[in-house]
């Protein structure tokens, strides 16, 4: 009996130690980061984003307080790595979402877009974007892949 369970654990050992080690791998190396949490830390990013969403906050005011978001995610254009924040309305995220363009070098919001949907029942009817900031193609491609 000793001499199955001594086999047994022998054999398994490898495919826990296997499995932990790729668990370890795939984790991010970095901490997530997350518009409001940001914003908190680095004022110029917050006045930055206030100054992006003044055209549209009377549209959404839920953009003041952030919304409900995503961790950011690294994009490069030419060379320059852009943090793109993105977020929906609070209990109502088909409705209205948003995505920030951040160069975090210059500290500024580049560009963004505020997506306006509606329904009837589960089929859209219409959808609007409001493009916010430098709305330049290259910009615009990358916020189109975080509009829905």
């Amino acid at each position: 009996m000793k001499l199955k369970s001594l086999v047994a654990s022998l054999c398994l050992t490898p495919l826990l130690l296997s499995n932990a080690f790729a668990q370890k791998t795939t984790e991010p190396e970095e901490k997530q980061v997350y518009l409001y949490e940001a914003a908190q830390s680095d004022l110029n990013l917050a006045s930055s984003y206030k100054q992006l969403i003044a055209p549209v906050l009377d549209k959404a005011e839920w953009l003041a307080s952030y919304g409900t978001a995503s961790p950011a995610q690294i994009e490069e254009v030419d060379g320059v790595q852009y943090w793109v924040f993105s977020g929906c309305q609070p209990h109502n995220c088909p409705a209205q979402s948003y995505v920030a363009m951040y160069e975090p070098k210059q500290k500024k919001m580049v560009a963004g877009a505020l997506i306006t949907n509606e329904y009837a029942e589960l089929d859209m009817k219409r959808s609007e974007i409001h493009w916010l900031g430098n709305a330049e193609l290259e910009f615009a491609r990358i916020l189109a892949k975080y509009f829905y």
